[in-house]
Formats: structure tokens, C-alpha cells, sequence
């Protein structure tokens, strides 16, 4: 599916209806910088939108997802391709959410090996391979998604996990200097 003969179409249609922006995306319940996006050609609609989409801007499925209007004459094979990409979009979404949950999984195995051969307690866990854990996953998930980005696949979602366990490491950095700078907690004289 071609982003930018999608955005302009969506763009079009939108105008077409008399809506502006902010009109469809209250429609569609997404945001008005969402259907920016979309008609700029800097993102897709999300599978779950199509069809609201389509019957927002007055098309057919098939319509919307060719990126032109019935008169303009969509073939079959036009209508199986735009099918093929939808399908094809969803599997990529299924392949990186299983990217990202094999990461997660085989980090999480990781620190539950290193914990059973370890005697630091749960103080220990939470103190020191908490926040390893984060950043290795972290990490991880980065590389992963550097390596999805050049094969062209979808990474949203890998980077905004990856994100999130980097800032555990990172909170707990913070946490103890601010412990270090009170002078609360544990402190040998």
C-alpha cells in the first residue's frame, strides 16, 4: 500500500465530504495530527480504522484501499492486491509483536538463571538486576528494531517498548542519587 497515494486520496475525499481535519479524526476517534499524518503520507491508517475510515469519507473498502474512486474502474486484481497489502500489514504487526515478546521472553529467562544461582535476595533483584534487565532488553529490542527498520518493517512498537525498559535503569540511577544527595536509606558512617 502506497503511503502517499493513500494520504493524497484520503486528503481529497476528506475535502470532497466538507470535513476538515478535526472532523474526521472525531469521527474516526483518533487524533487530528493522526489524519495529518495519514494524508501526508508519513503513516498508514491502522487496520481497525479502514472500514470507519471508508464510511467516513463516503468509498468503499476497496476504494480506500486502491486509493481511487469506483468510476476510475478497480479490477479484480486491483481489489485482491489491496487485500494482499492489508493482510500483508497485519502479519508484519503479528511478526514484530513476536519479535518484541521473544526479546523480552529470552531476557526475562536470562535473569531468572542468573537469579537462581544467585543469593542477593529480592533486595538484590530489585537493586541491581532490575535495572539490568532493563537496559539489556532495552538493549535488545533497539538492535532488533535497527535491524527491522533496515529491512523495511514496521518498529513502532519495538522502540516504544525498548524505550520504556531503558528508563528503568535510568529511574533507578536517578532514585539512588537523590537517596546519595538526602542522605536517607542505608549509609555506613
Amino acid at each position: 500500500m502506497d503511503a502517499q497515494k493513500l494520504g493524497e486520496f484520503i486528503s481529497d475525499q476528506r475535502k470532497e465530504c466538507g470535513m476538515t481535519q478535526s472532523d474526521l479524526a472525531q469521527k474516526l476517534f483518533v487524533t487530528d495530527k493522526a489524519v495529518s499524518r495519514w494524508e501526508r503520507g508519513l503513516g498508514l491508517p491502522d487496520i481497525n480504522n479502514l472500514l470507519p475510515l471508508a464510511e467516513a469519507l463516503n468509498v468503499d473498502i476497496a476504494e480506500l484501499m486502491n486509493a481511487k474512486k469506483a468510476n476510475e474502474v478497480i479490477t479484480s486484481d486491483d481489489a485482491s492486491g489491496a487485500v494482499k497489502n492489508v493482510l500483508d500489514i497485519v502479519d508484519q504487526k503479528k511478526e514484530e509483536r513476536k519479535r518484541v515478546e521473544r526479546v523480552i521472553g529470552a531476557t526475562a529467562t536470562l535473569v531468572l538463571l542468573i537469579l537462581l544461582f544467585d543469593n542477593a535476595g529480592i533486595e538484590g533483584f530489585i537493586g541491581v538486576w532490575l535495572p539490568c534487565f532493563g537496559l539489556v532488553a532495552g538493549i535488545a529490542l533497539l538492535v532488533t528494531a535497527i535491524i527491522q527498520k533496515r529491512r523495511s518493517m514496521p518498529i513502532r512498537r519495538t522502540v516504544v517498548v525498548a524505550l520504556l525498559l531503558l528508563l528503568i535503569p535510568i529511574l533507578f540511577v536517578i532514585l539512588f542519587a537523590m537517596v546519595g544527595v538526602l542522605g536517607i536509606g542505608p549509609v555506613a558512617n
